[in-house]
């Protein structure tokens, strides 16, 4: 897997979500077949047809922590982020208190502020 970090520079900041919505999706791909290969059981097909859906949800959202980032990161490019998650999915759970976004939820990943 790819523990390096990696640097997204961009001034815009609709091209610089793009990309680092890229790199995620880059980086989850490894994640999640880690997490299939420690978690799903080997006998998975046993259980009923929505337990099962579940544990594969489960393996399938990969968690993005972001430090402080609902105060002000989450706020700056929000209206970029939600066109960028309305293009690839149909589904978004977002909590906030105040000004202050607590996550955003999609299928794929789950964005918490630390």
């Amino acid at each position: 897997m790819d523990s390096q970090p990696t640097d997204i520079c961009n001034v815009d900041p609709k091209a610089l979500l793009a990309s680092f919505m890229d790199e995620l999706n880059r980086r989850a791909t490894v994640l999640r077949v880690g997490v299939e290969k420690r978690f799903i059981p080997s006998d998975i097909e046993l259980l009923p047809k929505k337990q099962q859906h579940k544990i594969r949800d489960w393996c399938a959202q990969v968690p993005v922590l972001g430090f402080d980032s609902g105060k002000y990161d989450l706020n700056l490019i929000k209206q970029y982020f939600v066109d960028e998650l309305s293009d690839t999915c149909t589904k978004v759970k977002v909590a906030t208190q105040g000004s202050k976004t607590m996550f955003m939820v999609i299928p794929e990943f789950k964005f918490l502020d630390k």
